[in-house]
């Protein structure tokens, strides 16, 4: 799983963002309540400019680290 991560943290540093999603989404999908990788997903929304999607997913974070 670090190989993805890791991708992913390349990816959101360069500004590929979408690329980095896509990345951070399969490792979701993997490990569902891994609050790193859902704090990614929010930090992405929010770079973007979708701040619903991303207190979507800092909510999330709260859930399961409270």
């Amino acid at each position: 799983y670090v190989i993805p991560c890791v991708e992913g943290l390349c990816y959101k540093r360069v500004g590929r963002l979408d690329d980095a999603y896509d990345n951070f989404m399969k490792l979701h999908a993997i490990l569902k309540n891994n609050s790193e990788v859902i704090f990614h997903l929010a930090d992405i929304h929010e770079q973007q400019g979708d701040e619903l999607q991303s207190l979507e997913w800092y909510m999330q974070v709260l859930i399961y680290y409270p």
